[in-house]
């Protein structure tokens, strides 16, 4: 039997509607680990069998995209 696996994400304050929107779209079980006042994020740890490593994947891809349109 395959094992869980944990991802914690670090989400900055413009994309937390976006990201938990998908999250909840998911039905991924998340737990909150730290909001940081400081860098205005909030860092989440999601754990998830094999079965649902593609929506997690979807939600890396979403940061990614963000990340990289903050950098241009």
């Amino acid at each position: 039997m395959a094992q869980n696996k944990t991802r914690q994400f670090e989400i900055p304050k413009q994309l937390i509607g976006s990201f938990f929107s998908q999250l909840d779209d998911s039905d991924l079980e998340y737990s909150l680990v730290e909001v940081n006042e400081e860098n205005e994020e909030l860092t989440i740890s999601i754990e998830y069998s094999p079965d649902e490593r593609d929506e997690v994947m979807n939600l890396i891809e979403l940061l990614d995209e963000w990340t990289n349109e903050e950098e241009e």
